[in-house]
């Protein structure tokens, strides 16, 4: 800003010789004017453009990851409620993922003991719904366990 003024100036300056070099003292007036009103319309862009808000508003991170995750829920639970076969290609990697994270247990080490731990988590019969070994190939269109076996799951998985 100060640079611009002191631009400016010298400008004005400037111009106001070079018309009083030419001799002719009725252009004076006319170009100091016109250098004044250059400066004085730069002075006011750059005023302007500090004075405006930004472009866009931030984004709202926080609100952004909130709708996510809720779109996220609302999802699996749709999927828990739906078909096996909905559960058997969308919930059941995602449990089998995060039981093997919960307890460091992997299947390709020791898979009898993978099996084991497995049952002793979730009981036998939740663990049917878990087991990344226990997918029906031929695309059943039965019904899933539903949303009150995947609260269960989800449940003993945060015990861990």
């Amino acid at each position: 800003m100060k640079r611009l003024v002191v631009l400016g100036v010298c400008l004005i300056v400037s111009v106001e010789l070079l018309t009083l070099t030419l001799h002719d003292r009725r252009f004076l007036l006319g170009a100091s004017g016109v250098a004044l009103a250059l400066v004085l319309l730069s002075v006011r862009r750059v005023l302007g453009r500090e004075a405006q808000p930004a472009a866009a508003p931030p984004p709202d991170d926080l609100g952004d990851s909130l709708r996510r995750w809720l779109a996220t829920t609302e999802t699996t639970i749709r999927w828990s409620e739906s078909t096996r076969a909905d559960w058997d290609r969308h919930l059941r990697p995602m449990l089998a993922r995060r039981y093997e994270i919960a307890t460091g247990q992997r299947q390709s080490k020791d898979p009898a003991e993978y099996h084991a731990t497995g049952r002793m988590l979730f009981g036998a019969e939740l663990w049917e719904w878990v087991n990344p070994n226990n997918v029906t190939r031929s695309g059943d269109r039965g019904p899933g366990p539903g949303r009150a076996a995947l609260e269960a799951i989800l449940l003993r998985l945060e015990q861990v």
